[in-house]
């Protein structure tokens, strides 16, 4: 059929339209999917999490649990130039001040700024960044072990350097409470729900302080907040005194020379322990040093004989078991 010059005038129409149209849609969805540009923060993420799954490689499987803020780490060389590239900013707004050699001051800034991207050159001075990561590795071979490392990264992100901070291995249970504490989830469940939402926020406060003060016995001092809230958890409260029996407890039940038919008799009151000084005012003050603990207890020596023990548990601030002692009667 013979088609008269306006119907093939509309059918041009619609097929300009149609056309149209599919390459409208598909660059909106190709402008949707584009990747967002990542952050510093980002891309040092992921060049640690790509370091470490490269080092453990198929020995073991990597889970990530927390980074720290990245810092960037500038040597004074650096900071003199920021310091240049400021002056420079600013001695255009003083020219009323400085009429007559503001030309010269502005020459020598820039001759100076010179002279130091050389001497950056020259070094081999350049910008680093630090991050800190929380991160645990699961093998056949070595169980759980847990780390928290800090990573030095070069201006490009490729890792540089590590510190192992915190490193310690873990049982299944303590598996379970690193990932209740690490996601900070509920210790207390009281009646009321603002105390509840209070007591647990400044539990997690103290307790995140604690970890984050620490550098000598970290793990020691992680494990102890474990049983922390372990222990919170199973009394809905707090109680220095019973914190104090349990982590003995566990003390003993886990040396293989006490733990035998362990059977506890009697525990001694927690007592502190502190030392005296003098104050700017040549007063005497007490400084809390920690706890002091002794525990009656029956257990099998090797010969398979029942004996009796008193053992002495001398305890940090934070509760973490710094020194254990035997009392023999008759041995000063």
């Amino acid at each position: 059929m013979k088609r008269n010059p306006f119907q093939i005038t509309i059918i041009v129409i619609v097929t300009i339209v149609l056309c149209t149209g599919c390459v409208g849609f598909f660059d909106a969805t190709e402008t949707n999917t584009k990747p967002e540009k990542k952050t510093k923060q980002q891309k040092a993420e992921d060049a640690v999490e790509a370091k470490i799954i490269e080092s453990f490689g198929e020995n073991g499987v990597y889970k990530g649990f927390k980074f720290g803020e990245l810092f960037t780490l500038k040597p004074k060389e650096i900071v003199e130039l920021d310091q240049l590239y400021q002056l420079r900013r600013e001695l255009p707004s003083l020219k009323d001040n400085y009429p007559n050699n503001l030309d010269q001051m502005i020459a020598a800034n820039d001759s100076a700024i010179i002279g130091k991207k050389q001497e950056l050159r020259d070094k081999r001075i350049f910008v680093t960044y630090e991050l800190t990561h929380i991160y645990k590795i699961t093998s056949e071979k070595n169980g759980i072990q847990l780390y928290e490392c800090k990573f030095l990264l070069f201006p490009n992100f490729k890792v540089k350097d590590v510190k192992i901070m915190l490193t310690t291995d873990m049982s299944n249970k303590e598996d379970e409470l690193f990932y209740y504490f690490i996601m900070q989830y509920p210790l207390y469940e009281l009646e009321n729900t603002y105390i509840t939402n209070q007591k647990n926020k400044k539990t997690y406060a103290q307790l995140n302080k604690a970890l984050e003060s620490e550098t000598e016995n970290k793990a020691r001092l992680l494990k102890t907040i474990l049983s922390i809230c372990k222990h919170i958890r199973i009394h809905n409260d707090f109680n220095e005194a019973k914190l104090s029996q349990s982590l003995a407890k566990e003390w003993i039940l886990k040396n293989p020379n006490y733990s035998e038919e362990y059977k506890s008799t009697t525990f001694s009151d927690l007592l502190p322990i502190d030392k005296t000084m003098l104050d700017d005012n040549n007063e005497e003050i007490k400084i809390p040093l920690g706890y002091k603990l002794y525990h009656l207890f029956e257990s099998k020596t090797k010969d398979k004989i029942v004996v009796q023990r008193n053992f002495q548990f001398e305890f940090d601030l934070n509760f973490v078991i710094i020194d254990v002692v035997e009392i023999v009667e008759g041995v000063e």
